[in-house]
């Protein structure tokens, strides 16, 4: 997966995914994350194989989503971030390929359940 980091540290998308290619093994797969419309405009051409919307509004989800079927349409898309429980619908409405979130981790209410030994009395 190529992130925002990896983006920055080859200067730019395109020559990161460039590199990428390059450098990995066949056959694995190729995912980019991406946080906005020009990203998703820049990644659509390049046909890697997952695509993943992190972080954007509902009205961006679509508009990245209806441009990456029109463009490559073998491209997976994977929705992620501040995706809640709430959200989930709405967002599956859109049909992305897959979901991903956290808050089933983040923001699930903990139980601390200890399991305390106690000396054994000597009866």
């Amino acid at each position: 997966m190529l992130k925002d980091n990896h983006i920055a540290a080859a200067g730019g998308l395109t020559a990161a995914v460039q590199r990428a290619r390059a450098h990995m093994p066949f056959p694995l797969s190729l995912e980019v994350e991406t946080d906005s419309l020009a990203l998703v405009q820049e990644v659509a051409p390049l046909q890697v194989d997952i695509v993943m919307l992190d972080n954007m509004g509902l009205a961006d989800m679509a508009v990245a989503i209806a441009h990456l079927r029109e463009v490559c349409p073998r491209t997976k898309i994977e929705v992620s971030g501040n995706v809640t429980l709430e959200r989930l619908p709405e967002i599956a409405a859109l049909a992305p390929d897959f979901v991903s979130t956290s808050a089933l981790v983040t923001r699930a209410p903990w139980l601390d359940i200890s399991m305390r030994m106690k000396e054994a009395s000597g009866d």
